[in-house]
């Protein structure tokens, strides 16, 4: 490796750490993870086999109810007897799993460009942390608002963000290459098995989401059998990766349809087109005016290079832009029937996917024009100063992911109250202890902040070994 190619090497690292050390800060201290209501405890507090579970209550919702128990194991093994505070370690370990995958997000767009694109490495990387300022851009439309790796708790944080993030992982590792296949088969062993795990986990994870990977395995297959000239069995060996994507989510599919949730929604919910399209729309009301103005600012670009270009120059662009274009309006029609059952289209991390395609068209459209325009790559770190300054202003604050957007200094301090007099029980060998907790009766805490947290609670604590035996918790909920 010669002298050039170390500094560049060097300033890719040092690119990666300091973007995971502003991404760890934001998840420990601007915007802290941390566990709150009883669907966050009782997830936490509750192991599964990898497997789907038939007739299960979350059938297909694998990976999210592995990893966030896993999570909480690894807080109270690793963390907390260091700092004595289990809900500040799980926290800790929140932070340090998210800031993970956003970064090998991140790696596999920058990959993405590079290959796709033929860029530099530097201006990859550049494109890289632009990528990463536009997930907090958005829907920034005013002082506190909601980035992409903000949901409604703990809880959907691992349900829903994580699950999104790790099937954009997957996607954008198959947008790298023409020949999915072939290109798995190049690899050794250890990366087969490490995407396999991929795969198997974002489709095995949730259908909001698990949708992002099966959509792009289906337009790719579209895209093969239109160009196929060999027949079916060549059509089948060159394609094998992906349809055995699509294979496996519709086994997921019917262990979702089968399952307790899907039982309960049915029941529940009738189908409403028109309320998810409204929701859709409010949606995109909401998206920044800074945001727009990027995104038509660089369509319309697009546009007048791709006219002014040679044939062949356009030819190349559309394949590069079509799947993702094609991948959006399909992804977006799922949502909209989903959502018409379920009437989550209003949701920033149950329609996590949407927002990823429309963010990595930009970054695609960003590209191209740096292909094609010389003095764009010098005007690109003043583009990215000026999207940080407006995804930050005017305080720089975004909404926590607790219920109601509780601040993290209460949950805190009402974590320590119920945690602290189940581990006094427990050393004081009493089985049965009473806490007092507010009462949320008028607004939406009352759902996942009621007289089950104490147990829930005290389960978690008891799985992870934090007390020796399982405390029984009245849980009193008072106005005072």
């Amino acid at each position: 490796m010669g002298s050039s190619a170390k500094k560049e090497w060097y300033l890719y690292i040092l690119a990666q750490l300091g973007i995971a050390i502003c991404l760890f800060y934001f998840f420990i201290k601007a915007c802290p993870l941390v566990a709150f209501d009883v669907d966050d405890w009782i997830t936490m507090g509750n192991f599964r086999l990898p497997v789907p579970i038939w007739k299960g209550a979350e059938a297909a919702r694998v990976m999210p109810e592995v990893l966030m128990p896993v999570a909480g194991w690894i807080a109270a093994r690793v963390i907390y007897p260091v700092c004595g505070d289990y809900t500040y370690s799980v926290t800790v370990i929140s932070a340090v799993i998210l800031t993970f995958l956003i970064i090998t997000m991140c790696i596999c767009l920058q990959k993405f460009l590079v290959i796709r694109f033929r860029l530099a490495s530097n201006i990859a990387v550049a494109l890289e942390i632009m990528f990463l300022v536009l997930f907090f851009l958005i829907f920034r439309n005013r002082g506190t608002s909601q980035c992409m790796f903000t949901a409604a708790d703990l809880c959907c944080i691992y349900f829903y963000t994580i699950s999104g993030i790790l099937n954009a992982i997957t996607v954008l590792i198959f947008m790298c290459s023409d020949d999915v296949t072939e290109m798995f088969l190049g690899w050794n062993a250890v990366k087969k098995v490490s995407f396999l795990l991929l795969v198997y986990f974002s489709l095995f994870s949730n259908l909001f989401h698990s949708a992002m990977t099966a959509v792009y395995a289906g337009i790719y297959l579209l895209s093969a059998l239109w160009h196929n000239k060999f027949g079916l069995k060549q059509f089948i060996r060159k394609n094998a990766i992906c349809l055995a994507v699509l294979i496996t989510w519709g086994i997921a599919l019917i262990f979702d349809a089968n399952g307790g949730r899907a039982d309960t929604v049915g029941m529940d919910m009738s189908l409403d087109l028109n309320l998810s399209v409204r929701q859709f729309m409010t949606m995109l009301h909401a998206l920044s005016i800074p945001f727009m103005i990027v995104l038509f600012t660089l369509v319309i670009t697009v546009i007048i290079l791709m006219s002014r270009g040679e044939c062949h120059i356009r030819c190349e662009a559309l394949q590069r832009f079509v799947p993702i274009v094609c991948n959006e309006v399909l992804l977006t029609f799922f949502l909209l029937l989903l959502n018409a059952k379920l009437a989550y289209m209003s949701r920033i991390d149950a329609t996590w996917g949407i927002w990823f395609y429309l963010i990595l068209f930009i970054v695609a459209a960003a590209a191209y024009v740096i292909q094609n325009t010389p003095l764009l790559p010098g005007l690109l770190p003043v583009l990215i100063l000026i999207l940080i300054f407006a995804s930050v202003y005017p305080d720089g604050k975004f909404l926590m992911s607790t219920r109601e957007h509780t601040d993290y200094e209460t949950c805190m301090e009402l974590n320590r109250y119920v945690i602290d007099n189940i581990v006094t029980a427990d050393q004081k060998d009493l089985r049965k202890v009473t806490i007092r907790i507010p009462d949320h009766s008028d607004d939406l805490r009352s759902l996942a902040y009621n007289e089950q947290l104490g147990n829930a609670v005290s389960g978690c604590l008891y799985t992870h070994g934090i007390i020796a035996g399982q405390v029984e918790v009245c849980t009193i909920v008072e106005k005072e």
